[in-house]
C-alpha cells in the first residue's frame, strides 16, 4: 500500500522543483534539447546528373528514423554511434533542379528536410564571325569562353545549375562588342511542393530550384471531400493532421506564391485504433506520477484514461478518467485518505510546436474517498473513525506532453471544485493539483 508523509509547503515546492530539473535533465540526456538533435545531411550535397549514381543520407539525433526521397530509391539503414545513414540511389535522367529528401523520426513524428542540388552538362552550338571571342555568362559569372573557328562556329560545354533559365552570350571581335544574346536553357526556377506521411499526420515542404527562400506563400490541403486543417511550422513547412477515418486517403497540397502555383498528392494513413462502434476510435492510456495540492502532502498516483476521438471533431476528445492517490496524516488523529476521482469530460488538443502537445479539458464526476482514521484517546486506546464518502466534483485541467520512448512525458495542472452538499452549495472545496508523470497508451 503506498503511503505519504505530512510535509511542509516549502518542502513540497522543493520536491516539485527537483522533479522538474530531473525532467529537463532526462530530456536533454535523450538529445531532444541539443542543437544537433535532428539534422539531415547529404554527402555530397551537389551532383552532376548521370555522373554520380549515389549519395549518402545521414540523420543525426534520431534513434529510429525512416528516410523518404522525392525521386530514386533508398537502400537499407545503417546505424552508427553518431547517427543513421543510408544510400540514396539517384535517377540517371534528371534536369537541372533540386530534389528533396526527409528523415522521419518514428518515435516523435518530427521531420527534417534537406535538398540535393542536381546540375547537368549541356552543349551549346554557337554561330558568330570567324575568330570572334565568345563568352557565356550565368548570373554574372563567365562559365565558358572561347574563339570561333574560321567558319564562325564553335561548341560550348556548360554545367547548368538548378533554377537557371537563361544564359547570356557576348560576341566580341578585336575587343569590340558585336552583340549579346540570351539562350534559353530549357529549365525554369520552379516552385516545388513535396509531402511525407508520419505517425502524427504529414509534413509538407516547399522550395525553389535556385534555393531562394520561400516567404509569404499560401498553403492549402484538401482530401476528396473536405478541406484538411494545415498548420504552418516555418515559412516553407506545414503540418497536416491525420485523416479521421481508418482508411487511407489521398490529400492534395497546394502552394501559391505570386503567380506560381503547384500541387502534390500524398497518400496519408492513420494508425489503426480500436473501433468504438460510435464512429470514432478509443484509446486507453495509463499515467503514473507524483501529485500534490500544495497543502502539505505529496503522493504517488496512477490514472487510467479512456479517450474517444470523434471523427467529426478534429481536435477534440471525450475523456473518461479514473485516478487514485493516498494521503497519510499523522498526529493525534492518524488518517489515511484514499482518493478516487472519476471524471467524464471533453478536451481539446493543440500542437503549438510539434512534437509538443497541449490538452485542455473540462469535466464533471464524483470524488470517492475512503478514509482509514484512528484517534488515540487519553487512556491510550485507539478509536476507529474510518468512513467512506462520495462528493460531486467539477474539474478543469491543462496537460503538456512530449513523446519519449514508448509513451509521453507529461506535466499536468488540475483545478477541482468539490461540492460536499450539492443541495445547498454551502460546502465547497477548491484544490489545484500539479502532476508530473509518464503516459503510455495501452
Amino acid at each position: 500500500m503506498p503511503s505519504t508523509a505530512k510535509v511542509d509547503r516549502p518542502e513540497v515546492l522543493a520536491i516539485l522543483t527537483t522533479m522538474v530539473e530531473l525532467l529537463v535533465w532526462v530530456i536533454a540526456a535523450e538529445g531532444f534539447l541539443t542543437p544537433t538533435a535532428h539534422e539531415l545531411g547529404i554527402e555530397p550535397n551537389t551532383v552532376i546528373a548521370g555522373e554520380l549514381e549515389t549519395v549518402v543520407l545521414r540523420a543525426i539525433g534520431i534513434s529510429e528514423a525512416r528516410f523518404e526521397v522525392e525521386a530514386g530509391t533508398v537502400g537499407p539503414l545503417t546505424h552508427h554511434e553518431n547517427g543513421i545513414t543510408a544510400v540514396w540511389h539517384l535517377p540517371t535522367q534528371l534536369p537541372p533542379r533540386r530534389l528533396a529528401c526527409a528523415a522521419i523520426d518514428e518515435t516523435t513524428g518530427s521531420v527534417v528536410f534537406a535538398v540535393l542540388a542536381v546540375k547537368r552538362r549541356a552543349r551549346f552550338d554557337i554561330a558568330s564571325r570567324a575568330g570572334a571571342q565568345v563568352e557565356l555568362t550565368l548570373d554574372g559569372t563567365v562559365v565558358a569562353a572561347g574563339r570561333t573557328a574560321n567558319d564562325g562556329q564553335m561548341v560550348m560545354n556548360v554545367v547548368v545549375p538548378p533554377g537557371r533559365s537563361r544564359a547570356t552570350v557576348a560576341h566580341r571581335l578585336a575587343g569590340k562588342l558585336l552583340q549579346t544574346e540570351e539562350i534559353h536553357l530549357g529549365t525554369e526556377n520552379s516552385l516545388r511542393l513535396w509531402g511525407v506521411s508520419t505517425n502524427r499526420g504529414s509534413r509538407w515542404f516547399a522550395y525553389r530550384d535556385d534555393g531562394s527562400p520561400i516567404d509569404g506563400a499560401t498553403f492549402t490541403a484538401t482530401n476528396s471531400t473536405n478541406p484538411v486543417r494545415a498548420r504552418s511550422l516555418a515559412s516553407n513547412v506545414w503540418h497536416v493532421q491525420s485523416p479521421k477515418d481508418q482508411e487511407d486517403t489521398i490529400v492534395e497540397g497546394r502552394i501559391a506564391k505570386g503567380a506560381d502555383l503547384t500541387s502534390f498528392h500524398l497518400v496519408m494513413s492513420r494508425r489503426p485504433t480500436p473501433d468504438a462502434g460510435l464512429g470514432g476510435q478509443w484509446t486507453v492510456a495509463a499515467k503514473p506520477g507524483l501529485i500534490t495540492d500544495f497543502d502539505g502532502w505529496i503522493s504517488p498516483t496512477l490514472a487510467v484514461t479512456s479517450m474517444l476521438h470523434p471523427p467529426s471533431l478534429a481536435d477534440f476528445v471525450f475523456v473518461f478518467d479514473v485516478s487514485t492517490s493516498v494521503v497519510q496524516i499523522d498526529g493525534k488523529l492518524s488518517e489515511e485518505h484514499w482518493l478516487l476521482p472519476v471524471t467524464v469530460g471533453a478536451a481539446r488538443i493543440f500542437e503549438p510546436a510539434s512534437p509538443w502537445r497541449i490538452e485542455a479539458g473540462l469535466g464533471t464526476g464524483a470524488m470517492l474517498s475512503f478514509v482509514d482514521a484512528t484517534r488515540t484517546k487519553s487512556n491510550g486506546k485507539n478509536k476507529d473513525l474510518s468512513s467512506t464518502a462520495g462528493d460531486w466534483i467539477m474539474s478543469a485541467w491543462g496537460l503538456l506532453s512530449y513523446p519519449m520512448g514508448p509513451g509521453e512525458l507529461i506535466g499536468e495542472a488540475r483545478f477541482c471544485l468539490t461540492i460536499t452538499e450539492p443541495e445547498s452549495w454551502k460546502k465547497r472545496i477548491f484544490s489545484l493539483s500539479p502532476l508530473l508523470g509518464y503516459r503510455v497508451t495501452l
